[in-house]
């Protein structure tokens, strides 16, 4: 009949030292959760709410899609910013078409387009998005400013 194994007796420094990776695994922080996409609907000045009007952005992540309307009747862009979506620097690219609309009937028509950096002041579900930029047209119009500046306020889901 086979005898049974001695038992081992490990030193003090190994178990402190097992003692330390557990009490490391036990206490790590649970992984962070993917951020929640957002929605903010925005009026205000900027070249994604039609230069003069309303802007609908959709945020999942460090990226989002808006669509807007205004004195230009149809403007679109894509946005860039804080993946938390809890505001902070942004940077947005834009197109709008320069056409009829309920408030401007232009001489010609053609495209807009430009980008422009700022801040997304974000307090409690309320949205205060301000910037600056450069902006051009299809219409070549001589002597025109190419600024375009972003001042829009409004409420994020």
């Amino acid at each position: 009949m086979p005898t049974p194994p001695k038992a081992r007796v490990a030193p003090q420094g190994e178990l402190e030292s097992l003692h330390s990776e557990l009490s490391a695994a036990l206490n790590e922080a649970p992984p962070k959760a993917p951020p929640r996409p957002s929605f903010a609907l925005r009026a205000g000045m900027s070249g994604q709410s039609g230069f003069l009007g309303v802007s609908g952005e959709w945020r999942p992540s460090w990226w989002g899609v808006v669509l807007g309307t205004g004195f230009m009747p149809f403007s679109a862009g894509v946005t860039f910013g804080s993946p938390d979506n809890k505001g902070g620097f942004y940077a947005d690219l834009f197109g709008m078409w320069v056409g009829n609309s309920f408030f401007v009937k232009p001489e010609k028509f053609g495209v807009a387009y430009g980008g422009s950096v700022g801040w997304d002041w974000r307090v409690d579900g309320w949205t205060l998005k301000t910037g600056v930029g450069l902006a051009g047209t299809t219409l070549g119009l001589k002597g025109q400013f190419p600024g375009s500046v972003d001042m829009t306020v409004g409420r994020v889901w």
